[in-house]
């Protein structure tokens, strides 16, 4: 028998009652991820139904948009549930309620229509940085992995002159000359000082491990010479904000196939913001100036920047550190990426699920659940090719990456540091190698080089 429920309580319903469903395997979706639709649903007006929908020539008067939808209904068939989520009801009149079943897929999507990820409450709360030497995926929010950045200060603030080395055109083998040779430019003061203090490196480590963010301050005007400028940037751990986001929309993940990977659970979202304070020292000098002709005096004040101070003890909040993406758009990234699938159930709780784990384990013989034929339809080629987009206003990913995807059959067996490398006994020219100790891809390659007078 068909059943309709509300919290648990069933509604009254005709004899000859009947509903049109539709289920949507996540697992085959690529481009969205539609949640499940019960479409025709006619409930008759009786007292029973009254008290659990309201009285019908009341509705379209007093009843606005959000007070047509009845959370907790369900959809059962001799007490086995076919389908959960929110009545809507869209008409009303003395004989029935008519309306359709949203799933929970619907309810995230209009609880996260047209906002991005970051606009959650939980992302906006104040933070104060945890400095530590290992950090946990399961259990900490975020980590902080050490980068070569040259660029982060990248035309920021006021330049000034530096030393910088280039090839020396005089140079060949033999010729007894420097390789390379000095010459000068200008960078950003707060590139010089980066470069100074660590090297280029965002969250560069300390001995123990933790992250160098020592306080500083130095005078405004040779701050590139004394100032300690650390970038401390945390990113959040991907299993972290997936968590969190659907959290939000009052959903549990009950079932996670990330969290147990032991490589896919340490993945991060890459971010570039800096949670470093920076003061100023802003001292009020006073002066006075004579009319000579009057001989009276008038008062003035200037303020003038003198010190400027970098400190680590405030407060950021993890939206800084988050992209601008919707809700849609950031699981089917997820999705697509990792090869998983986002399944939505009953009762606000989510399975993610590895597809391979899908066509590797138990099936289920559905031949004798079938009504009329099954026909295969047309064969398609559903292979995908994964691509990392990097914004383009970040110039450590503009300017300094290489997607090597396409040439992975190219790559050989990984090495620890540049000796390891060294010590190869026939390196093949064009073979990939990735230095683990500098977290680094590098190429056999041949370079030409023209001696001077042999042109």
């Amino acid at each position: 028998m068909l059943e309709f429920l509300l919290d648990n309580k069933p509604f009254n319903l005709s004899l000859d009652v009947s509903i049109r469903l539709s289920w949507v395997n996540p697992a085959c979706m690529f481009e969205d991820f539609p949640g499940d639709v019960g479409m025709g649903i006619d409930i008759p007006v009786t007292d029973r139904n009254r008290a659990m929908l309201g009285n019908p020539e009341r509705f379209e008067k007093y009843m606005d948009n959000t007070s047509r939808d009845f959370p907790n209904f369900e959809i059962r068939f001799g007490g086995v549930l076919l389908m959960g989520g929110t009545l809507v009801i869209t008409d009303a009149s003395q004989e029935s309620y008519k309306g359709w079943l949203r799933s929970n897929v619907g309810n995230l999507g209009k609880v996260h229509r047209e906002k991005d990820i970051y606009d959650i409450e939980a992302f906006n709360e104040e933070h104060t940085f945890v400095n530590k030497a290992d950090y946990n995926p399961l259990t900490d929010h975020y980590g902080c992995p050490t980068i070569f950045n040259p660029e982060f200060f990248y035309d920021k603030g006021r330049k000034v002159p530096t030393t910088i080395m280039i090839p020396n055109p005089d140079y060949y083998e033999g010729s007894g000359r420097d390789a390379y040779i000095e010459d000068t430019d200008e960078t950003e003061a707060l590139t010089k000082a980066f470069f100074h203090t660590s090297a280029y490196f965002v969250n560069k480590l300390n001995g123990d491990g933790t992250v160098q963010a020592e306080a500083s301050q130095a005078d405004i005007k040779t701050f590139e010479n004394n100032l300690a400028v650390s970038v401390v940037s945390p990113m959040l751990f991907l299993n972290y904000v997936i968590e969190t986001i659907l959290k939000d929309a009052s959903f549990f993940v009950e079932n996670n196939c990330i969290a147990t990977h032991e490589d896919l659970k340490k993945l991060i979202l890459y971010g570039n913001y800096d949670i470093t304070k920076m003061f100023y020292e802003v001292p009020t000098i006073e002066f006075h100036v004579i009319d000579w002709f009057s001989g009276t005096s008038a008062q003035n004040y200037v303020r003038i920047i003198s010190n400027v101070t970098r400190d680590y003890t405030g407060t950021f909040k993890y939206k800084d550190l988050l992209p601008k993406i919707n809700l849609k758009d950031f699981i089917l990234s997820i999705q697509n990426a990792l090869n998983v699938c986002f399944q939505f159930r009953h009762h606000g709780k989510v399975d993610i699920i590895d597809r391979e784990t899908i066509l590797t384990g138990n099936v289920i013989d559905i031949a004798k659940y079938m009504i009329n034929s099954w026909e295969m339809g047309e064969r398609k080629d559903n292979t995908l090719k994964f691509k990392f987009n990097h914004d383009d206003d970040d110039t450590f990913f503009k300017e300094r990456w290489a997607d090597i995807d396409d040439r992975r059959e190219d790559e050989g067996e990984a090495v620890n540091d540049w000796t390891d490398l060294a010590n190869i006994a026939s390196p093949v020219m064009g073979e990939i190698r990735y230095l683990i100790n500098h977290n680094l891809y590098v190429q056999y390659a041949l370079i030409q080089k023209t001696i001077p007078g042999t042109e």
